[in-house]
């Protein structure tokens, strides 16, 4: 196998999982909003002037909730654009400037007479690539992570939110 043709798919993939942890994003803040919708009636909907076990426990519960939902704005957001610091994606350079690079490659390896000395523009190539794919592969990595993070307390936020229904239905029904 060719190393340049391994070294640009993996590239090639790094690119596009970026662009997928893009899109990924759409599904949590999706449930997101019907987490806080569902919340804000039961807030609405709920006498939270007694004092009875059932109200009690639906307070705490959105309390728990409400952390939960916030600790999954954080991971969101980390993960949509790394708060306002953005993630600086690494590219190889403008292509003017590595044509550039490489006629002026090849002037030097026409002067020089010793084999040694040649330098390959292949192999010059291939580690800025690499180079390239690492920075992709640590910020994908730790987008993925925090995207992972975000919807693990969505799911704890879906599960408490359907606790409270529950609670809060329990109350139109004569047990």
């Amino acid at each position: 196998m060719d190393s340049y043709q391994l070294y640009k798919s993996l590239y090639d993939r790094e690119l596009k999982r970026r662009y997928d942890l893009d899109a990924a994003i759409n599904l949590p803040l999706t449930l997101l909003s019907i987490i806080v919708a569902a919340n804000s009636y039961l807030v609405n909907e709920s006498t939270w002037t007694d004092c009875s076990v059932k109200i009690i426990a639906q307070k705490i519960l959105v309390l728990v909730t409400a952390i939960c939902l916030g600790i999954s704005i954080y991971y969101l957001t980390r993960s949509l654009n790394n708060f306002f610091k953005g993630f600086a994606y690494r590219n190889l350079g403008l292509t003017t400037d590595i044509r550039k690079y490489e006629k002026d490659l090849q002037n030097y390896n026409d002067k020089v007479v010793d084999e040694e000395k040649k330098i390959s523009f292949e192999n010059i190539i291939i580690d800025k690539l690499t180079n390239v794919i690492d920075d992709h592969i640590i910020f994908n990595d730790k987008r993925s992570h925090d995207l992972y993070s975000a919807k693990t307390f969505l799911i704890v936020c879906i599960m408490l939110t359907i606790i409270n229904f529950i609670i809060f239905s329990l109350k139109f029904v004569n047990i």
